[in-house]
Formats: C-alpha cells, sequence, structure tokens
C-alpha cells in the first residue's frame, strides 16, 4: 500500500536524521569501547555495563536483560511511550513535519502531546520579545545592557532577544490569565518552577533571555542572562524537556548549519555572545555549546558535516582540561581539530568587539592543530630543562596522545616530542 510505503519513508529518515549514540546520550552516560559504546543498561540493574550501542548500525542490545532495537524502540521503552509518540518526538526534535499521507494513521493525542509545548515555547519567546522592546525602565535597562555589549535593534531583532520583568510571578500569571495553557504546561515546558509549597515563579525572571531553535527554527528552550539578580547563577538554561535536551542542542543551529555543509568547516564557541558576535560580523559557520562539554550527539553532527573543527573556548586550565576531555570523543579519520587562542580577550565576544572581523579572521585563519597546541602549552607549564619536568610533559600529554585516533599521526607526535625532549620515543609509548 502507498500510506505502508510513506510510513516506511518517514521512519528511516527520523532514524537517519537521529544519531543512536547521541540520542541515548541523553539519557544515560556512555563510554566508546572500541568501535561502540557501552554503558550500564537503563532497564534493569546491573553493576557491569552490557548495554551495547552499534554506532554503524544503529541499534542498541543489552546482554544482560536482551532488550534492543533502534532509537525509536529506545525512546519508546525509556520514556514508556509509544512506538508511534516515540517516532512523533524524535521527527519533533529534529523539524520533521509529519507526511500529510499519514495524518490519518496517529491520533490527535499522539501528534497535539509536543505541539503544546512547541507552540508555548513559540509563544514565550514572542512574549519575551515584545517586553524587551517596550517602554518600561525593566527593558530600557536590559536594552541598554545589550548595546553596551555592542548590540544593535536590528541584532536583536534577528536573534530575537527578549527580556523576562525581574517580577518573578509576571509572565506566568498572565499566561494562566489568558486561559490558553494550564501551569501544568508550563511546568512541562520549563518556563516555571514550583516550590516545595506548590507555589510558581517564573524561571527566567529578571533576565536578558535568548530563545534556542532546532535545526527547523523550533523554540526549544531559552537561556537567560542575569543583568541586575545579584547572587544568583550568571547564566540559566532550560532544564531538559520532552523538546530541549541540552547534549543535543547547538545554540545558533538554524543559522549556521547551510554555512558549515558549504565551508566544511565548524566553530566552535562556548556561549550566546560569542556566537551572536561572530555571527553578525558575517563569520556563520559556528555553533555555541552553551558550555564546555560535547556529547557524543555533538560529535555525531560534526564528523558528519565536516572535515575540520576550531574551538574558540577559554584555554585557561580549565578549558584545555575540557578539549582534551571532548578531543577524545572524535573517531573520524583526518578530522583537522584546532584551536584558537585570543591574545588579550577573555572570549571570541571581547576579542571581535576589541579589534574588528578583520584580525578575527587573521587569527581564525592561523589555528594551531591542538595536539601541536598542548605540546607547547605542557613545555609553558613544566618547562624542559630536568628529568622531572619532561616526566611530568609526558605524564600530561600520554591520555591525550593514546587519544588519537589515526596511529600515524600519534606516531609522528610521538616522534617529534622524543626529538624536541631530546628523549627515547620508548620513554614517550
Amino acid at each position: 500500500m502507498v500510506e505502508d510505503k510513506i510510513f516506511q519513508q518517514f521512519v528511516v529518515n527520523v532514524k537517519n536524521n537521529n544519531d543512536i549514540v547521541g540520542t541515548i546520550s541523553n539519557y544515560v552516560s556512555v563510554k566508546k569501547s572500541g568501535k561502540n559504546y557501552m554503558t550500564n543498561c537503563p532497564f534493569h540493574l546491573e553493576k557491569t555495563p552490557s548495554f551495547n550501542i552499534n554506532p554503524e548500525k544503529q541499534f542498541f542490545y543489552c546482554f544482560g536483560c536482551q532488550a534492543g532495537g533502534d532509537v525509536i524502540k529506545f525512546v519508546s521503552m525509556i520514556e514508556n511511550i509509544s512506538y508511534k509518540e516515540a517516532l512523533i518526538k524524535l521527527a519533533g526534535v529534529q523539524g520533521i513535519e509529519l507526511p500529510s499521507g499519514l495524518v490519518s494513521n496517529f491520533s490527535s493525542e499522539e501528534t497535539d502531546k509536543f505541539k503544546i509545548i512547541y507552540n508555548m515555547l513559540s509563544e514565550a519567546s514572542l512574549y519575551f520579545f515584545k517586553v524587551l522592546a517596550s517602554a518600561s525602565k525593566e527593558a530600557e535597562t536590559a536594552r541598554n545592557y545589550l548595546y553596551m555589549r555592542g548590540l544593535k535593534n536590528e541584532d536583536i531583532e534577528q536573534y530575537m532577544l527578549g527580556y523576562s520583568f525581574a517580577s518573578p510571578a509576571k509572565f506566568h500569571e498572565a499566561v494562566l490569565k489568558s486561559g490558553k495553557y494550564s501551569a501544568a504546561d508550563l511546568e512541562r515546558s520549563g518556563l516555571i518552577v514550583k516550590t516545595d509549597n506548590g507555589r510558581y515563579f517564573d524561571r527566567f525572571f529578571g533576565r536578558v533571555i535568548f530563545p534556542i531553535f532546532d535545526r527547523s527554527s523550533k523554540v526549544i528552550g531559552f537561556g537567560g542572562r542575569t543583568i541586575q539578580l545579584e547572587g544568583s547563577p550568571k547564566y540559566l538554561n532550560s532544564p531538559e524537556t520532552a523538546v530541549y535536551k541540552k547534549n543535543s542542542a547547538f545554540y545558533g543551529i538554524n543559522m549556521a548549519h547551510d554555512a558549515i555543509i558549504r565551508s566544511k568547516e565548524v566553530i566552535l564557541v562556548e556561549g550566546y555572545f560569542d556566537f551572536i558576535s561572530l555571527h553578525r560580523n558575517g563569520i556563520q559557520n559556528v555553533l555555541a555549546t552553551c558550555g564546555t562539554a560535547l556529547s557524543p550527539y555533538h560529535v555525531k553532527y560534526i564528523e558528519n558535516n565536516v572535515n575540520k573543527v576550531i574551538f574558540l573556548y577559554d584555554m585557561d586550565e580549565a578549558g584545555i582540561r575540557a578539549t582534551m576531555k571532548n578531543f577524545e570523543l572524535f573517531s573520524k579519520p583526518g578530522l583537522n581539530i584546532s584551536v584558537v587562542k585570543f591574545e588579550g580577550a577573555k572570549d571570541a565576544d571581547e576579542f571581535i568587539n576589541k579589534h574588528g572581523l578583520e584580525r578575527t579572521g587573521a587569527v581564525l585563519s592561523k589555528a594551531v592543530p591542538f595536539t601541536r597546541f598542548l605540546v607547547d602549552y605542557a613545555y609553558n607549564k613544566f618547562g624542559r630543562r630536568d628529568i622531572e619536568s619532561k616526566t611530568a610533559i609526558i605524564n600530561f600529554l600520554n591520555p591525550h596522545l593514546r587519544s588519537i585516533s589515526s596511529e600515524i599521526s600519534r606516531n609522528q607526535y610521538i616522534t617529534m616530542l622524543a626529538q624536541e625532549l631530546n628523549i627515547a620515543e620508548d620513554g614517550i609509548r
């Protein structure tokens, strides 16, 4: 039947766009084991990992309880929902529309479950945007903060930036008064927080709002930057919801994906302002990870689409160690992983606002292979005059060297180190 064929094509499309390793890592921590990944099974208690994920076949199997299947089956089992509901959810995550010929195959309950959240987040984004544009004193303070960060009104409009009033109840009271959504809807969307005594408050009150979009430009969550509340975290992100998984979200993916595909290169930054400052200046193949940690999903997206990665993270001690961990996740042969350390600026946002596009472009063109950068960092950190310092260098670099997937590259760096430190290669291997 034609309908069956359309359904099967839809299933294949959804599976092809939802990597099983990345999806499962949204729910449990996975660890690479040879070509596959392993973790403790989420479906039964065990001390020794027996849950195997095969990225090549896009299949999972537990040797303990015999649970197995594809990415849709996993989401169905882990969230205790039907296969069709899991299929719709994964389609929504990637912005894949339900084919018109299949609408009759799904109940309204199945198709509406995520629509409510998507609609609410979209309307909330517009609400925050209008608040920022309003004549209130709070909105003026928020706009002045953004102007101080180098943004203009057209940037605020392009990136749909907003503001949430400092009153912790103003947003959700307005929503509930409209009668369109319930408190439970707001809570499921991550827009409000319920206290132990049953009261609610707005999650992002008193913050500049950054909508987070998926690849199809649907709002899936928010980031909020405080501008006046002392003692609060500087940044606050949406919690995990049915449509927002931090391990599979990139800030800016809706604007950057096409440029990344064309250039086969991606520039990774940490924060919202880093992304906006580069993107508004014409550097379009940039993504923000909203922190330093990459997930297997992030890595899979990168490996599937690019040949070169440039990290523009803060290269202090913590940033370097985070990048070392990120490096270990990559396994694509020939993938060029480089870093840029901005001199005289703490991040990409500050650098491009100080020095402009031309100088930023020049610095990016001189990105250093991460291993070379790490070697030079170790030399500066430990020195290389005596046996103790050389031992410290090798101990520091060895975990990274072992994580280099290419044996040829790994041997070349070992030879280089041996020559530069004037020691035998056997002392490094």
